[in-house]
């Protein structure tokens, strides 16, 4: 009915087009802003994993350190406050790793 009122009345056509072409805008702008969104979204993702694999890492670097001053006898009788200092790992996490290490070196 829309389209026959259009084809015999030259204003409800270009009111029409005009229409349509507003729609096709609006969808056009949120593709653009869901696009925009997800751009966004990725490049938080990206650095929030990268910021997690520094963040593994100098943990992993931290307690390896740890390993190696409690494996050397220069350095293994250092109190657990001292390495927790060195290190900058809590004092019960300094003394948890001795007690594994320390359980690991007797034989059973």
């Amino acid at each position: 009915m829309v389209q026959k009122a259009c084809l015999t009345n030259p204003d409800l056509e270009a009111a029409r087009e005009l229409l349509g072409d507003i729609s096709s805008e609006g969808e056009a702008r949120e593709l653009a802003r869901m696009r925009e969104k997800s751009a966004i979204d990725y490049a938080w993702s990206i650095a929030a994993a990268t910021d997690q694999g520094r963040a593994e890492g100098k943990a992993e670097a931290t307690l390896a350190l740890l390993h190696q001053l409690l494996a050397k006898d220069e350095t293994r009788t250092l109190t657990n406050a001292f390495l927790a200092t060195l290190t900058g790992l809590p004092e019960d996490r300094v003394a948890a790793e001795r007690l594994a290490l320390t359980s690991q070196a007797k034989p059973k």
